[in-house]
Formats: structure tokens, sequence, C-alpha cells
């Protein structure tokens, strides 16, 4: 009796230990990466490919009839999709947002951009943390975060939703905060274009002064020749003495 009263209360005090431990800004923008991740592969599917499944009716031989539905956002599509998606997050750092809060971005482009990386922390044990944040999400809330990208087409709401509704680690007014994003955009990369020719510009025309002050070949000393000269006979008359050594 007194071991039933004991787990009793055992029980709920571990779960909120174990809420107080959470990060609830850095669980938040792993939630949301979460959500755009899964997004952005449901987004690379062609909307023309179907899968077969099958249903509950049966038809008059006994047999279960199938159908075809579009392989985005199917179960089967969501399932692999939710079962590799936190191996993605070893391409993710933590960072913060415009406001200040803890939040995470990715260190690669998923379409092969360029990237800017600036205010960020990388660590083997923050990206533990990254990570343990993405799979106890999944524990908790897998077949829920499921129906909510079959339900859900726009982003903003599926985000809504699983961050805010279903996991409780988003307030609204954290949604209303952009992802730090670490790919360049169009005008960065022109920025850094016009850097680099300008650099170009200049080392051409460091040339040209160089060549105005170059030495014929006449004229320049024989220091440096005699210097090397020297210093490639010491280490031949070095080996000769070593070999002699050996001998």
């Amino acid at each position: 009796m007194d071991l039933h009263i004991s787990w009793t209360f055992l029980i709920p005090l571990m779960l909120i230990l174990t809420e107080a431990k959470k990060d609830k800004e850095l669980y938040c923008a792993v939630c949301r990466a979460l959500v755009d991740e899964v997004n952005f592969s449901i987004g690379e599917v062609d909307p023309k490919k179907m899968v077969q499944v099958g249903s509950f009716r049966i038809d008059g031989k006994g047999n279960q009839l199938t159908k075809q539905v579009p392989l985005a956002r199917s179960e089967l599509h969501l399932t692999e999709l939710l079962e590799g998606v936190c191996e993605r997050f070893k391409d993710y750092a933590e960072t913060t947002n415009s406001e200040g809060k803890k939040s995470v971005v990715r260190t690669s482009s998923r379409k092969g951009k360029p990237v800017s990386l600036h205010n960020i922390s990388i660590s083997s044990e923050k990206q533990k943390l990254i990570r343990f944040a993405c799979d106890t999400i999944l524990e908790d809330h897998e077949e829920e975060i499921m129906a909510a990208f079959q339900k859900y087409t726009e982003p903003s709401d599926t985000e809504e939703k699983v961050c805010r509704e279903l996991a409780n680690l988003c307030t609204e007014a954290d949604l209303k905060v952009s992802m730090p994003s670490s790919e360049m955009t169009a005008e960065d990369e022109a920025a850094m274009e016009n850097d680099s020719d300008s650099d170009d510009t200049d080392i051409e025309d460091g040339d040209d002064v160089d060549s105005e002050n170059e030495v014929s070949p006449s004229q320049e000393p024989a220091d440096d020749e005699e210097e090397y000269v020297t210093m490639t006979n010491q280490n031949a008359g070095t080996e000769q003495k070593t070999e002699k050594e050996e001998l």
C-alpha cells in the first residue's frame, strides 16, 4: 500500500522534473526545424507520383480493395520521413534569433547553395542536445505529428499545430519570429561576387606596380644565388659526411 502511494507521487514528480530540464527555447526551435525539414521533403516529391494503398473494404470475392493516392503526405511517405528526419540535425548548430532567443540553424544548404555562418555555437555536446530534442519530440507525438502533416498543407499551419498545440513547446509570439537562415540570398551572392571582382582588380593593379619595379636578371644581386648555392653545398657536404659515417 505504501509502495503504491510512493509510486503514485513519484511518477508525476519525475515527469515534472523532466519537463523542467527541457530548454523550452531550444526545443521550440528544434520543433520548428523538424517541421521545416519534413515540409521541405514533401515539397521535393513529384505531386503526380502515386502509391497503391489498401483499404478496409472487401470486394465480392473477399479481396481487399486498393486505391491510388499521392505519395506525398501518404502514411507510407510520412513514416519514412519521420524515421530519418532527426538524422538531419547533425547539420544544425545552435544560434540565436532576431529576438536574442536560443535557436538552431543549418550549417549546410539542402540545395547546394553557399551558406554564411555567423553567431553559431558548434560542439559535440550541443549537437547531442539538438538531436535528443528532436528524438524526444517524435517519441512523444509521432502519430499526432503524422496526422497533422496529412491534414495541413500550409507550413505555418503545420508548425502551429505541431509545435504550439501538440508539443506545447512554442508560444504564438515565438512562431511569429522567423527562424535563422544560413543560406545566402541572391543579393548576398551578388555582393560577394562584386567584392571578389574588386579584389581581383586590386591584385592586377598591384602586379602592374610590381612589374615597373622589377629588376632584370642581369641587374639582380648575386647574394641570393650565392646563398642558395652555399646552402645547397652545405647540405650536400652533410649528406656526404653522413654517408662516410655510415660506412
